[in-house]
């Protein structure tokens, strides 16, 4: 009884993958990219998942004030007073991101968010947050502050004729520069935004470094 039991979970778990409409889904992770969005409300992003000729995921497009989306710096477009804290976070998502995509060798062209259920989407979210400098500068004089970030998207997409679709997971972070100019009330204004995407480093990684960094602790405690 419990063998049979078992061979029916086995095959239900084997009918229910292979049901149109359902398929799994990837989670890719950044390599390189970035995102700019300037102080006209226009802006331009592309987000890469692996290494040329290699790329596992890759999405490029543009942003437009006009279509939506939310962008907290744009709050600093008019001025905010130095020593504030300014949001970099950002949301963008379905035909407020029109451009093409590449998931693992499949080609999406020409994305503006369609009305069908498995119409290609793309979100983005964004997040962090800089110290604006003080004291402002004398009027003309610009300035650029760094501060980190995280990016965390979506992709939804049919996956070629079967009539499944799947929401594949982006992440990713970086250094975002931001581009500040003073106006005529004392307050920074912002010119402009760039999240650089940096590499994320495996896991592996990670741990030879840990690694290697124990062992310079450790030797320079042996030394006289």
């Amino acid at each position: 009884m419990k063998k049979f039991a078992r061979t029916m979970l086995v095959l239900f778990f084997f009918v229910l993958a292979s049901l149109p409409g359902t398929a799994s889904a990837d989670s890719f992770v950044l390599t390189s990219g970035f995102v700019d969005y300037q102080s006209y409300g226009l802006g331009t992003l592309q987000l890469i998942s692996g290494n040329t000729p290699h790329i596992d995921f890759g999405f490029w497009g543009r942003l437009d004030a006009a279509l939506g989306g939310r962008f907290d710096p744009a709050a600093c477009f008019a001025g905010c007073a130095p020593g504030s804290t300014m949001s970099l976070a950002a949301n963008w998502s379905g035909h407020e991101l029109p451009g093409s995509a590449l998931v693992r060798s499949v080609y999406f062209d020409n994305l503006v968010g369609g009305s069908g259920p498995i119409d290609p989407q793309m979100s983005l979210a964004l997040s962090g947050s800089v110290l604006l400098p003080t004291p402002v500068g004398p009027l003309g004089w610009g300035r650029e502050v760094e501060a980190p970030f995280t990016v965390a998207a979506s992709f939804y997409h049919p996956i070629e004729a079967s009539g499944a679709f799947v929401t594949d997971s982006i992440s990713g972070s970086g250094t975002a520069r931001v581009f500040l100019v003073p106006n005529t009330g004392g307050n920074w204004m912002v010119s402009s935004v760039l999240y650089n995407v940096a590499p994320t480093p495996e896991p592996a990684t990670v741990v030879l470094l840990g690694s290697g960094l124990l062992a310079l602790i450790a030797r320079r405690r042996r030394l006289p």
